[in-house]
């Protein structure tokens, strides 16, 4: 029984370190340079491609409300069939057919945002193009006389 007990007490701590997650996900991310914000560039496409999922899904929620209309016309048509569940039946299914057509309209709503966000920066990427840049120059300049530090300006 001492041995047992022994034993227990010994191996207890060996199979909890040996089941440990040496590396955490958490700590890894910050070395992933897919994580980092500078490799997250926004472009046209990227907000067209947003868009067409969300266009996509709107079409694949819109397959999902025909069949629980379809549905809804055989629980009317046939409550026969269905009993003191019938009623039950008929709500649920109405109340699926108001809860996806509202994400029908949340998603095409996103997808315009998207296109009208890929327009716009489409716009602004030809802009620029045909427009001269200003450049940031390192020299300071008149910068020290017009924000001058004085304590009275200090909080």
């Amino acid at each position: 029984m001492k041995t047992n007990f022994f034993l227990l007490i010994v191996m207890m701590p060996i199979l909890l370190t040996a089941c440990v997650q040496m590396n955490p996900v958490g700590n890894t991310w910050p070395n992933n340079p897919r994580h980092h914000s500078a490799s997250f560039k926004i472009v046209p496409s990227s907000n067209e491609v947003i868009a067409k999922y969300h266009e996509h899904l709107a079409k694949e929620i819109q397959v999902k409300l025909q069949e629980q209309k379809k549905l809804l016309k055989e629980y009317e048509d046939r409550s026969y069939f269905y009993g003191a569940k019938g009623q039950d039946l008929r709500s649920h299914t109405s109340a699926n057919i108001r809860y996806y057509e509202n994400l029908v309209e949340e998603n095409l709503r996103k997808a315009a945002i998207h296109y009208r966000l890929a327009n716009e920066q489409i716009e602004r990427d030809t802009a620029a193009d045909t427009s001269e840049s200003p450049t940031l120059s390192t020299d300071i300049g008149d910068w020290e006389h017009e924000f001058s530090v004085s304590p009275k300006n200090i909080p």
